[in-house]
C-alpha cells in the first residue's frame, strides 16, 4: 500500500486495486467525488473487516465530513491496513 502523499487522488484510489485485487474496488473518475468512493471502499470485504472509517456520515440527513480531505482519510487506511492487529 502506498502512503498518501506525493501521490495524486486518482492514482492512490487506482494502486488499491493492484494491492487489492481479489477486492471489487471502485475506480475513482472523478476526484471531486474521493468521499463516495472512500464510503464504498470503507464498506467493502477487507476494509469493511478492518474498520476502515467512512469519509463522512450522515447525521439528521445532513454530511458531515469525517476528514479534513481524501490525504488524511488515506493516511487512517494506510495506518489501518498496514497494521497487522486487525487481521487476528
Amino acid at each position: 500500500m502506498i502512503w498518501p502523499e506525493y501521490i495524486g487522488v486518482k492514482d492512490w484510489f487506482a494502486s488499491l486495486t493492484v494491492d487489492y485485487p481479489a477486492e471489487s474496488m471502485p475506480y475513482l473518475e472523478n476526484e471531486d467525488k474521493w468521499q463516495e468512493v472512500g464510503a464504498t471502499i470503507a464498506g467493502t470485504g477487507v476494509f469493511s473487516k478492518a474498520g476502515i472509517p467512512s469519509p463522512y456520515t450522515i447525521l439528521e440527513g445532513k454530511k458531515k465530513e469525517n476528514f479534513q480531505d481524501w490525504t488524511e482519510w488515506a493516511k487512517a487506511v494506510f495506518i489501518i491496513m498496514t497494521n497487522e492487529n486487525w487481521k487476528e
